[in-house]
């Protein structure tokens, strides 16, 4: 099997989303190529009228209509709001918010989303994931994972080649 095709199917196996359900609110977090979209859904809590995620080389945030952003900021913390009663996320209602990522150094990672609920009460939903600055470590860590399938692979294609030649050489 090709190289290509090994990297290929691992990504497939990658998740593309996830959920985390805390306090009667529901994050549901996606990232297709550069877009993050965190999908907030209110099950049984008070309205929701805040949002907030620590973010790391964004651009193009966008909130429900009716919401206002703080920023957008490419570093610190993607925040939006509303003080509008109409526009809160009342529960078994949802809310989409997204931003864009450069790949300038933004991996996934996970953090603390802030929901601000219209009775005064904050949130904290763990593990959510967000953009996050690439370590050093986790560099390293892709470099030897790519050597190590490199070298199993050209291992196999040696065992395969010695199988071929010695069934070549018996018969």
């Amino acid at each position: 099997m090709p190289l290509e095709t090994v990297c290929i199917l691992t990504a497939m196996l990658l998740p593309a989303a996830i959920t985390r359900e805390h306090d009667g609110v529901r994050i549901r977090v996606e990232v297709a190529s550069n877009l993050y979209t965190w999908t907030v859904e209110n099950l049984s809590a008070a309205p929701i009228t805040s949002f907030a995620i620590d973010v790391y080389h964004t651009y193009d945030f966008h909130a429900p209509s009716g919401w206002e952003l703080d920023g957008p900021m490419p570093e610190g913390t993607f925040r939006a709001w509303t003080t509008q009663a109409d526009y809160a996320i009342r529960p078994g209602q949802s809310g989409q918010f997204n931003t864009r990522f450069t790949s300038r150094g933004a991996i996934i990672g996970f953090g603390n989303a802030t929901i601000g609920l219209d009775d005064g009460t904050t949130l904290q939903i763990p593990q959510v994931w967000r953009p996050v600055p690439e370590s050093a470590r986790s560099v390293y860590l892709l470099a030897a994972t790519l050597g190590a399938t490199a070298l199993l692979y050209a291992a196999a294609e040696a065992l395969r080649a010695r199988r071929r030649s010695a069934a070549l050489t018996a018969g």
